[in-house]
Formats: structure tokens, sequence, C-alpha cells
């Protein structure tokens, strides 16, 4: 029985979202997926629970599609100097205007 056709295509998602990091908690990395439908500016960001950015995943232009991008906190030190807790990661997409289409936060924890 036939359930799906598919073919090697990517095509563009039917909404903006920015998924929950999986796992979560998390030890030694996450990973965090959202979907784009048009050619956007993207910029993905993690920060520890006082504000301070830790990390920045994505800096850049992405076509429409979905993506899932990797949080390790050895690849931005050792993991001695990352200190179990909260962390949240921020979605910006901007349009070709540099107009925001979408922002959101949303919350994960690290243990070690």
């Amino acid at each position: 029985m036939l359930t799906s056709i598919s073919d090697n295509e990517e095509s563009p998602a039917e909404r903006l979202y920015l998924y929950q990091n999986y796992p979560n908690p998390f030890n030694p990395s996450t990973k965090i997926k959202f979907s784009l439908t048009e050619e956007s500016e993207v910029i993905l960001r993690v920060y520890d629970v006082n504000g301070a950015l830790v990390t920045m995943l994505q800096n850049g232009w992405l076509p429409a599609g979905e993506y899932e991008k990797e949080f390790s906190p050895a690849t931005i030190g050792t993991l001695n100097d990352i200190a179990s807790g909260v962390y949240f990661y921020n979605l910006l997409v901007r349009d070709k205007n540099l107009i925001p289409l979408f922002v959101k936060t949303e919350k994960m924890m690290f243990l070690k």
C-alpha cells in the first residue's frame, strides 16, 4: 500500500516556526529546529540566564525550508566553562527589506 510519494526536492515550509529543542534537558548537545516560508535573513542566538550572548548559531540568509542547528557547549569552550542551568535561544527572521517577520525565544536546560 502506497502511503506517500516523495521526491528529493525540498518543499517550502507552510509557516514560520521555532520548535522546542531536542533533547531537553541536554548534555552534551541539543538540536534547534526552525522553518522558513521564504528566503529570509535568519539570526539564531543562545543567551545565558543573565541575558549575555553565549553563541550565535546562524547569522545570514537562508532559502525557504526546514533547518536544524546543533548547540553544543563544548564547541564554544570546555564543558567546565559552561554552567549547568537554563539557557535561552532566540530566532529572528527578517524579510528582504529587513522587516522582522518572526521573533521567538524558547528555554532549554543544560545539565552536566
